[in-house]
C-alpha cells in the first residue's frame, strides 16, 4: 500500500507541471450546443475540451472552463485562475444567500459557483450546504461511449441474494456507527472508525480489506477498501460506496451522529458486502466496496481514490454511490427514490431505474443533472460511469444533533440497498463488450458492412447487432456468432446508427458499442487533404476512405487554380500519401486535386483545391505587416502608409520580394506561402490584439527549422504567439516559443514604462523611443512591452530600460530582456517585445541592417555589388474606401524604368481584371470602376489590388458597396 501511495503522489506531482489557463469563464450550455451544432450537450462539451479549452464542470445550465483568452463567444469572464478559492455549492431550500462566505460568480440552477477567501474548514463553519472545491483539473471524456439495453428478465440468483438484505441488519450497522458519537473528519477517532468498518469486512470473510490513506489539512485520513475478486476479470471493477464521515454545527469533535448522513450510505457498502459473501455470490468482475473520509469538507476521500484510479489506469466499469438513503415521509408511505443522472451516462441511470423497479417496489425519480454534492462526482470528473442513489424526501435533521437512528426508516434504506445490490450484480456479471466497432460502406448504395473485434471473455457465445436511422432508436436487429455482418436493404445517402453487444449463454448482455455509416454507390471524397512541402518535394497526405470496394485514388496537378490539370498519379487504395518531386522552387504555386475510385470505376467528387509549392528559401525577404490600418490620430494607431514607409526605409539595402498586409490577406498562411523566402520581417505596431502568429506556429516552426530566418517585432509577443494573458508566464519546453524562439517565460505589468533597448551583444546599437511616436503623458516612454526569459541557449540581445528607478512600478521591468536571438535547426529567430516603428529611425535602421546582413546573411548592395537595387512598392489607401461606383488607388514606386502590373482579385483569389501594365510614374493614381475584365459590374464585397514590379509584390484590401 505504501508503494501505491508514493506512486499516486509522484503522478499527481507530474500532473501539476501542466501550465494552467489564465481565466475561468462560464459558457451557457444551450449556446455551446448551437456553436458546435451537436445533438447532445455531452458532444458539445467534449468538442470544446478537444479545442483546447479546459472543462472543469458543466450541467444543463452552464459550462465552467479555463481559457488562456479572457474572451470566448457568448461566455462570461468569471475571474482569474488564482483569484481566491472557488467552490461548487449545492443549493438548499432554506438558503438565505452566500454573501457571508464570498461572492456568487455563476448560477447553474441547482448549484452556484462561489468565490471565497475561506478554506474548506472555514467555509464549513458558515455553510451547511454540500460543497466541493472547483479543481483546475480538466474533466476526462472517454472516447468510446457505451450504453446498456434495458432488461426485463428477472435473474433468480439476484432475486435470492437481495432477499438477504435485512432492515434489522441495516439498522444495527447504522446504530453501531452512530454509537461512535462522532465521525467528524477532524476528530481523533477517525482511524478507529475506519478500522471498525475494515473489521466488518474481515468478519464477512473479505481478507483483503485495508485502509487507503491520504493527506488533508495536515491530517491523515482513511478510506476503507475491500474487494470481492472477480472470477473472469479480476482487474475490472464495480465500485460501491458512500462516505462514512459526519458533521454537525454544535460540538462535532465530540458528537456528530450522522445516522442518515451518511451512516446509511456507508452501510449500503457494508450490507451489500455481507449479503454477497453470505450467499456465496461470485461476480465475473471485481466488486470493490469503499467508504470515504472527509466528504463533508469537499469530497476529499473520493477525490483521492478517483485520482488514484485514474493515475493507475484502473478499469472501472461503474461506480455506485449512496448518500443519505434512509429518510422518507413520517408515514413511511412514500417509496420514491432519487437517481441523480450524469450526462454521458444517462443510460446507466436508466438501467439502474429499470432494475430498481424490477426488483423492489421503490419508484425511481430522476434528480438534478451532474450533481457535485457527493462522491460520485469525483469519479465522474475522471471519466468513469456513475450511478447515484439519494433519498427523495430530504432529511429535516440534516447536519444536526438530531440525525439519529430514531429519525430514519431502516426498511426504506434496505429497499434502496436491495436495488443497488441488483445493479451491482447485474453490471458485475455482464459479458465484456466487443471492441473496435467499424461500419463501412460496401459501395452498393444499399448496404453497410459491420465489423468488430472479439474479446477474451470465455462466457461470450454470440453477438447482437441492432440498427436504425435515428440515433438511439434501433428497430432492427440480428444475432451472429461471428464478428461481422452485412446489413442490406438500406436507403442510399441515409445515415444509419449501429449498436453491437456481446451475450453469454444465459443472454446476459454487455454494454453496447456504437458507430454509424452511410451507404453510397460512389466513393466518398477523400478528407483531410493536406500538404507538407520540403526542399525539392511537396508531400501530400490524406485520410484513407473506408469503403469496402475502394480501388484507387487519382491525383491531378495544375498550374492554374481553376483548371483540373493533368493526372499526376494513380495510387492504390492503401495509399495515404504521395511525394511530388517534379517541382521547382519559384513564386508560382502548384494546384492539386484528389478523388477516390471504386471497383466499378465510379469516381468521388474532388477534394478542395490544395495550393502548394516547395521550400526553396531563395526569394529574398518577405515583410509581414500585422498592423491594422488605423486613422493615425494616435501614435499607437498608425495608418498602413505610416508603417509601410517606416519599414521600407529599414530594408532599403535589401531585396524585399513581397509585402503581405495580413488585414488584406485572405486565408491563413502555410509553410508553402513562407518557404520560398530566405527571411521574414514580421511587425505589429498598434494597440490591437496581435494573435495571428499563434494560428501558424507549426508552419513557422518548420520554416525556421529548415533554414528560414524570422525577425519578430511585436507588442507583447507571447500573447500573439502563445495566446498568453497572464504574468509572470512560463512556457513548456516543447512549446513553439520555447523550442523555436528560445523564450521560456515573460513578465509584464500595466504600469511599466519602456524607453531604451539596451544592447547585450556586440554590434547591436542602443535603441530609444522616438518622442514623436508616443504621447505626452508617457514622458517619452511606451508601454505594453514584455520582459522575456531566454531558454534553450537563446541569447539576450536587448534589455529593458527606462528613466524610472528599478523600485518604482514604472521601472519594475528594468533589466529584463526585450530581445532574444535563437538558433533552431538551420534557421534563426530574433524576437523583440517592442515595435521598431516606435523607435528612433536611424538607430533602428542600423540594427535591422546588422541583423539581416550579419545575422541572417542576406545579401545587400553594401555587401554584394552584383545585386541590383530593388524598387520599393507602396499601395496607399484607396479613396473612397468603402466605395460605390469608382475608387482611386495611389501607387508609389522608386523605379520608373521597369514595368509594373496591377490586378484586382476577389476574396476567392480569382482574377477580376487587369488594371494596369506598363511603365509607372513615381506616383501613379489608378481608377477602378468596380467592373470585371468583361465590363460587367461585380457584386459587393472585399477585393484586393495586387501590384507586381521587378520581383516585388504588394497588396491592399478594398470594400465595394452597392
Amino acid at each position: 500500500m505504501k508503494k501505491l501511495s508514493v506512486l499516486v503522489l509522484v503522478l499527481s506531482a507530474l500532473g501539476l507541471l501542466r501550465a494552467l489557463p489564465n481565466y475561468v469563464i462560464g459558457i451557457p450550455a444551450d449556446n455551446l450546443v448551437k456553436t458546435y451544432k451537436t445533438t447532445t450537450l455531452r458532444e458539445a462539451v467534449s468538442q470544446l475540451s478537444d479545442s483546447g479549452i479546459e472543462v472543469y464542470y458543466y450541467n444543463d445550465h452552464q459550462v465552467i472552463a479555463g481559457s488562456n483568452n479572457n474572451f470566448y463567444p457568448n461566455a462570461k469572464l468569471l475571474c482569474g485562475i488564482n483569484e481566491g478559492n472557488l467552490y461548487l455549492v449545492t443549493k438548499l431550500a432554506d438558503d438565505k444567500g452566500f454573501d457571508i462566505c464570498g461572492k456568487e460568480l455563476l448560477d447553474l440552477g441547482h448549484i452556484v459557483l462561489l468565490q471565497s477567501n475561506l478554506n474548506e474548514i472555514e467555509l464549513r463553519q458558515h455553510l451547511k450546504n454540500p460543497f466541493t472545491n472547483l479543481e483546475f483539473k480538466p474533466m476526462q471524456f472517454p472516447q468510446t461511449e457505451t450504453k446498456l439495453n434495458r432488461t426485463e428478465q428477472t435473474r433468480t440468483d439476484i432475486e435470492a441474494m437481495i432477499t438477504q438484505v435485512s432492515a434489522d441488519s441495516v439498522m444495527a450497522f447504522i446504530q453501531a456507527l452512530q454509537d461512535m458519537q462522532t465521525r467528524y473528519a477532524l476528530a481523533d477517532n477517525r482511524m478507529a472508525v475506519a478500522n471498525w468498518i475494515k473489521n466488518q469486512y474481515l468478519r464477512f470473510g473479505i481478507s483483503n480489506a485495508e485502509l487507503h490513506t491520504f493527506q488533508w489539512q495536515n491530517t491523515t485520513q482513511y478510506n476503507v477498501v475491500a474487494t470481492i475478486t472477480g472470477s473472469v476479470y479480476p482487474e475490472t471493477y464495480i465500485i460501491v460506496g458512500g462516505h462514512h464521515d459526519s458533521i454537525t454545527y454544535a460540538t462535532p469533535l465530540t458528537f456528530a451522529p450522522g445516522a442518515d448522513d451518511n451512516a446509511s450510505g456507508s452501510v449500503a457498502a457494508i450490507e451489500m458486502a455481507r449479503v454477497m459473501m453470505a450467499t456465496g455470490f461470485q461476480p465475473k468482475c471485481s466488486i470493490r466496496f469503499i467508504t470515504y473520509a472527509a466528504e463533508e469538507f469537499g469530497l476529499w476521500g473520493s477525490k483521492a481514490y478517483a485520482q488514484y484510479a485514474h493515475n493507475t489506469n484502473m478499469d472501472i466499469r461503474l461506480m455506485i454511490n449512496h448518500d443519505m438513503i434512509a429518510n422518507t415521509t413520517p408515514d413511511n408511505n412514500d417509496l420514491r427514490v432519487l437517481l441523480m443522472p450524469y450526462d454521458g451516462y444517462i443510460q446507466h441511470t436508466d438501467h439502474a431505474a429499470a432494475l430498481t423497479s424490477q426488483y423492489t417496489d421503490l419508484i425511481p425519480v430522476y434528480g438534478s443533472m451532474n450533481s457535485s454534492s457527493s462522491d460520485s462526482y469525483s469519479y465522474y470528473q475522471q471519466g468513469y460511469p456513475v450511478i447515484y442513489y439519494f433519498e427523495y424526501n430530504f432529511s429535516q435533521v440534516y447536519h444536526s444533533n438530531n440525525d439519529l437512528t430514531a429519525n430514519i426508516n431502516p426498511v426504506y434504506c434496505a429497499k434502496v440497498i436491495r436495488a443497488s445490490t441488483a445493479v451491482a450484480a447485474s453490471y458485475a456479471n455482464m459479458p465484456s463488450a466487443p471492441l473496435n466497432l467499424r461500419v463501412l460502406d460496401t459501395g452498393t448504395g444499399t448496404s453497410l458492412g459491420v465489423f468488430w473485434d472479439a474479446n477474451t471473455d470465455p462466457s461470450i457465445t454470440h453477438y447482437k447487432v441492432a440498427w436504425g436511422s435515428e440515433n438511439g432508436v434501433y428497430p432492427n436487429s440480428q444475432t451472429t456468432t461471428g464478428t461481422q455482418i452485412v446489413i442490406n436493404g438500406l436507403i442510399t445517402g441515409l445515415t444509419y446508427y449501429v449498436a453491437v453487444s456481446a451475450l453469454d449463454s444465459a443472454d446476459n448482455e454487455s454494454y453496447r458499442i456504437f458507430a454509424y455509416g452511410t451507404p453510397f454507390s460512389i466513393p466518398l471524397t477523400p478528407w483531410d487533404f493536406a500538404d507538407s512541402p520540403s526542399h525539392s518535394v511537396i508531400n501530400l497526405s490524406w485520410m484513407p476512405n473506408s469503403e469496402l470496394d475502394l480501388a484507387s485514388y487519382k491525383l491531378y496537378r495544375s498550374l492554374d487554380s481553376v483548371e483540373q490539370g493533368n493526372l499526376l498519379a494513380t495510387l492504390p487504395a492503401t495509399a495515404v500519401a504521395y511525394g511530388d518531386t517534379n517541382v521547382t522552387g519559384s513564386s508560382a504555386y502548384y494546384y492539386y486535386r484528389l478523388c477516390a475510385v471504386d471497383n466499378q470505376g465510379n469516381q468521388s467528387p474532388f477534394t478542395d483545391v490544395l495550393k502548394s509549392r516547395p521550400v526553396s528559401l531563395n526569394h529574398g525577404i518577405l515583410v509581414v505587416d500585422e498592423t491594422k490600418n488605423y486613422s493615425g490620430t494616435s501614435p499607437f494607431q498608425p495608418t498602413d502608409e505610416m508603417v509601410d514607409s517606416f519599414y521600407a526605409a529599414m530594408l532599403d539595402d535589401f531585396q524585399v520580394s513581397d509585402l503581405l498586409d495580413l488585414e488584406a490577406t485572405p486565408g491563413t498562411l502555410k509553410l508553402a506561402d513562407l518557404g520560398i523566402y530566405s527571411s521574414i520581417l514580421w511587425h505589429g505596431n498598434d494597440s490591437s490584439e496581435i494573435s495571428y502568429p499563434s494560428s501558424i506556429r507549426d508552419a513557422l516552426r518548420e520554416y525556421i527549422y529548415m533554414g528560414g530566418n524570422v525577425f519578430f517585432s511585436l507588442y507583447q509577443p507571447t500573447q500573439g504567439i502563445e495566446l498568453n494573458f497572464g504574468y509572470p508566464a512560463t512556457f513548456p519546453g516543447t512549446s513553439f516559443i520555447s523550442e523555436a524562439l528560445g523564450i521560456g517565460g515573460a513578465d509584464y505589468t500595466v504600469a511599466a514604462r519602456f524607453k531604451y533597448a539596451l544592447p547585450q551583444m556586440d554590434n547591436f546599437p542602443m535603441l530609444q523611443v522616438d518622442s514623436l511616436k508616443t504621447t505626452a503623458n508617457f514622458d517619452g516612454h511606451i508601454f505594453r512591452v514584455e520582459g522575456l526569459v531566454p531558454v534553450n541557449e537563446g541569447e539576450s540581445v536587448y534589455a529593458y530600460g527606462s528613466d524610472y528607478d528599478n523600485t518604482s512600478s514604472q521601472g519594475s521591468l528594468n533589466g529584463d530582456k526585450v530581445g532574444v536571438l535563437h538558433q533552431y535547426g538551420l534557421g534563426k529567430a530574433l524576437t523583440l517585445s517592442f515595435p521598431l516603428y516606435h523607435m528612433q529611425q536611424e538607430s533602428a535602421r542600423q540594427m535591422v541592417f546588422h541583423v539581416f546582413n550579419s545575422v541572417f546573411s542576406e545579401s545587400s548592395p553594401v555587401t554584394d555589388p552584383f545585386v541590383p537595387s530593388v524598387n520599393a512598392l507602396q499601395i496607399l489607401p484607396n479613396f473612397p474606401n468603402p466605395f460605390i461606383g469608382e475608387t482611386t488607388i495611389p501607387i508609389k514606386t522608386k523605379s520608373t524604368t521597369t514595368p509594373m502590373n496591377v490586378e484586382i482579385y476577389n476574396l476567392k483569389g480569382q482574377l477580376v481584371t487587369a488594371l494596369f501594365s506598363g511603365l509607372p510614374n513615381t506616383k501613379t493614381n489608378l481608377h477602378w470602376d468596380g467592373r470585371d475584365s468583361a465590363g460587367n459590374k461585380v457584386s459587393s464585397g472585399i477585393y484586393f489590388v495586387k501590384v507586381q514590379q521587378q520581383g516585388q509584390t504588394s497588396s491592399r484590401k478594398m470594400l465595394l458597396l452597392k
